[in-house]
């Protein structure tokens, strides 16, 4: 029965790095949301908005929340971004423009941008990624 503690031990291992991942991704989401001053404006260019803008339908709220989701997990880390739809033949394009940082009067200054191509259903066909 030397096995027992053993296996044990490795499973208490294993819950620590487990509970030590959870708080470290908590952390960084609250990072992202103090980060984005509460004056920056909710729609630049006319027509790049944030997530849950009202201007977006509920549907094209979906598709950004699954775009957002699949950039969030490739990249590992919490994105902090503007999003414009456009319905094309080939699917939904979300078009996302990466915010690098916020000047003195909280505008949001760009860096790269890309393009997530989904689905009806918000499958994922591809990312387009752009230079900044």
């Amino acid at each position: 029965m030397v096995a027992y503690p053993l296996n044990h031990a490795r499973m208490r291992a294993a819950f620590s790095i487990l509970s030590l991942t959870v708080i470290i991704c908590a952390c960084s989401t609250n990072r992202l949301a103090g980060r984005i001053p509460p004056d920056a404006p909710e729609v630049v260019f006319t027509d790049c908005r944030r997530e849950h803008n009202p201007g977006f339908s509920e549907h094209e709220q979906t598709l950004v929340g699954a775009a957002r989701r699949y950039l969030e997990r490739s990249e590992h880390q919490a994105i902090d971004a503007y999003y414009r739809v456009r319905h094309t033949f080939d699917g939904n394009e979300v078009i996302v423009m990466y915010v690098s940082s916020y000047d003195d009067g909280a505008q949001p200054v760009f860096g790269t941008y890309c393009t997530v191509l989904l689905r009806e259903d918000g499958s994922l066909i591809r990312i387009f990624r752009g230079r900044g």
